[in-house]
Parts: structure tokens; C-alpha cells; sequence
């Protein structure tokens, strides 16, 4: 615990000197480039979401505290007809009792984006990421980590007065660790046309078709999983649509069907909805609310298919300036529908997943950001196994430059 503190009060000593000498020249709206600086603490009772009565040998304790910095910047700059934008985040975690679990994790992104008449565009992006994943299971050593890269290029042509057409590819590419976590890899390509609708008021609507493949990683000799690469067709539509001077819905509606490579598997048909409400009436409050319908993203199926159906809702409130109190929750419903391990059997799985969650931020000056953050999760499920109940406290102080 000593050596943790320790490195919390240098961090914080940093931060501090940081906020000192950058602030004269911060903060500008506007600027090309804006650069962000935090550390904090943060504790979790339950670091590994184990049930109550589990017993795991070797394992100490199931909370943890944790040092959490992060550096990063963010620039965008548009030249002639073309936006450059670029963004880094790093993010160091330091474990009190968990040292094996301490590391760095990254985000880089590149964009370039061409336009012409202010109607027709064409993107690129490339991000490489590393993220550190659930601790679903303390008996894996080392830290589950999953290294992604993606690149994406696609434009849009006005062949007449609000309506364009649309073209698109993309590559999702991940590596996970440790070795026994490999049979989650998987590469995804895709490629999706359409036509757009432009009402010129901030309601956008794209009609697109999207077909995309996945291939994981083959199962090592001698188990039971089998692979669980897919091709799935999705048709529906994106929008942004302004109903209101305060009331804005964006995201996507249609249907995916998703034929596997593995005879063992059946294709599967199901909305496909991920959609999100901000209403921001005049005055000092925001609600964020979210409704997701779809079939289980690719990362999470090697073991299984599931059919996830989920609300969040998010309320901000600003009671002054400098000064803002955010409470929400959300809820997961996930249902196995069949299982790629042929070895298991029993009833499918299906878990209900909620969480509340409140915080609180402060800004004692122009370019610092003092916060604190509460959230509280629980997992039930038909197999006991699966249960959980964990909270988690994040205290952190934060400067922009």
C-alpha cells in the first residue's frame, strides 16, 4: 500500500505543478490543440465479479486499489478543403495488491477527411488501441489485455438537391492476451452502400446495406469450442434527427442476420437497434438515454451467441458554471441462445445485468477538473456461477492545456 501512495502523491504533485504552468495559455476555444492531463484513485470491492461464495485458490483479496493516470491530446486542423485530425490517450494502472495486473493502455487515432461543395466527402481513420478487459476469471494469470487495430475509408457524393450516395470498407483486427485468451481473435471486414437524405435542418438519414465476415482464431487441439466465424447481412437505417430545438435522436434501426461457419450453429435473424435521445430543455439540466436491441457483438461470441436488449438513461444536472451532478442506470438483458461449446449442457445461460451510478465534478479553476464517481453493479443469472454484486469509487483531478 506504501509504494502505491507514494506513486499517487507524485502523480498528484505533477498534476498540480502542470495546472500552474500551463494555465496562461489554456483552455482556448478553438484551439488546434488541446492536450489533457489527470490521475486519481480508484478502489473495486469486487476487482474479479466473483459470486459471493466463490473460492479461488491463491486468491487473497477480491478488492483492489488503484492508481489511474492518463495523458492524452486531441488536434484537428483543417486545411484548403481537408481536415487532419489526430488523438492519444495512454493510461497508466498501478495495483495496490494486484501488481501483475499493472500496465499501460493506449488509444491512437488518424483521420483525413476531403470535402467538396460542402456536400460531397470522403474519410479515412486508423486507430490502434490497447485495452485492459473484465477480470471475468482470477484463476487466468497475467493481464487480459486486447490489442485492436481498425481502419475505415468511405465517402459520400450529392448526385442530386439532399440526397447522396453512400460507399464504405472497413477491418477490424484483434490480439488478445494472455495465450489462453488467443481463441478470442478474430479479424472482421465489411463493406456497406446506400443513399442519404439531407433535410438541410440537421436531420440526416442514410439507408445503408452492410455486409460483413468474421474469422476467430481456430480452437486449440482437443477442446470443445468450435470456430465462430460468421457472414451477416444488416439493412436498415443511421440518422441524426433534430425533432426538437432541444430534443435530438441518433444511431441506427434495422436487421441483421448472421449465417455461421460452423454446422453446429444455427443462422440467426433479430433487430438490430442501437439508438440514443438527448434532450437538453433550456436550464441547467440533460438527459442522455440509450436503447440497444441487436445480437451479441463479435468479441463477445466465441462462446456463445446471445441476443442483448438494454436501456441506459443518464441525467445531468449543472447547479452552477462550475459545477456538475450526474446520476443514471442501466440495464443488460442477455439471452444464450445456443451454446458453441459442444460439451455443455443444462439450460442456456441468461443473465440480467444492472448498475446505478452517480458523480460529481468540479472546476476550482479554468483548466482543472476535480471529480469523484460511485458506481454499483450487479450480475444475476440462471447458473449461480455467473453472479455478482461489485462498487467501485474513482476520485480523480484533471487538467487541460
Amino acid at each position: 500500500m506504501r509504494p502505491l501512495l507514494h506513486s499517487v502523491f507524485v502523480r498528484v504533485w505533477l498534476i498540480c505543478l502542470g495546472c500552474l504552468i500551463g494555465m496562461p495559455a489554456m483552455a482556448i476555444e478553438g484551439d488546434d490543440l488541446l492536450v489533457r492531463v489527470s490521475t486519481g484513485l480508484q478502489y473495486e470491492s469486487n476487482l474479479f465479479r466473483l459470486p459471493e461464495d466463490a473460492v479461488v485458490p491463491g486468491l487473497e483479496s477480491r478488492s483492489d486499489l488503484i492508481a489511474v493516470t492518463s495523458v492524452g491530446f486531441a488536434f484537428e486542423r483543417p486545411w484548403s478543403a481537408q481536415v487532419f485530425r489526430a488523438s492519444m490517450s495512454v493510461v497508466d494502472r498501478h495495483y495496490a495488491d494486484y501488481s501483475q495486473l499493472n500496465g499501460l493502455d493506449h488509444d491512437i487515432l488518424l483521420g483525413w477527411r476531403l470535402l467538396h461543395r460542402d456536400r460531397d466527402s470522403f474519410d479515412l481513420t486508423v486507430n490502434q488501441s490497447r485495452q485492459t478487459l473484465g477480470f471475468a476469471d482470477a484463476r487466468v494469470p497475467g493481464r487480459p489485455i486486447v490489442d485492436t487495430f481498425a481502419i475505415r475509408a468511405g465517402g459520400a457524393f450529392e448526385f442530386v438537391p439532399r440526397w447522396s450516395a453512400l460507399a464504405g470498407i472497413g477491418f477490424i483486427s484483434t490480439d488478445n492476451s494472455p495465450p489462453s485468451r488467443s481463441v478470442l481473435d478474430y479479424e472482421l471486414n465489411y463493406f456497406e452502400t446506400g443513399v442519404r437524405y439531407d433535410w438541410r435542418t440537421g436531420s440526416v438519414f442514410d439507408f445503408v446495406w452492410r455486409r460483413q465476415s468474421a474469422e476467430f482464431a481456430q480452437p486449440a487441439a482437443g477442446t470443445s469450442l468450435v470456430n465462430n466465424g460468421y457472414d451477416e447481412d444488416l439493412v436498415g437505417v443511421r440518422m441524426t434527427w433534430q425533432l426538437t430545438e432541444a430534443t435530438q435522436v441518433s444511431g441506427r434501426l434495422g436487421i441483421q442476420h448472421r449465417d455461421y461457419r460452423a454446422p453446429a450453429l444455427k443462422s440467426q435473424t433479430g433487430p438490430g437497434a442501437n439508438l440514443s435521445l438527448v434532450w437538453q430543455p433550456r436550464g441547467a439540466w440533460r438527459v442522455d438515454a440509450s436503447i440497444r436491441s441487436e445480437l451479441s457483438a463479435a468479441a463477445e461470441i466465441n462462446a456463445s451467441y446471445a441476443q442483448l436488449n438494454g436501456i441506459n438513461v443518464t441525467a445531468t444536472w449543472l447547479p452552477t458554471a462550475k459545477t456538475q451532478v450526474r446520476v443514471g442506470f442501466d440495464v443488460l438483458d442477455r439471452a444464450f441462445q445456443q451454446t458453441a461449446a459442444a460439451s455443455l449442457v443444462g439450460p442456456a445461460r441468461h443473465d440480467l445485468i444492472g448498475a446505478v451510478y452517480a458523480g460529481v465534478s468540479v472546476q476550482p479553476w479554468r483548466t482543472v477538473q476535480v471529480s469523484a464517481d460511485w458506481r454499483f453493479e450487479r450480475r444475476d443469472s440462471n447458473q449461480d456461477a455467473f453472479d455478482y454484486r461489485a462498487n467501485s469509487v474513482f476520485v480523480r483531478i484533471g487538467v487541460v492545456f
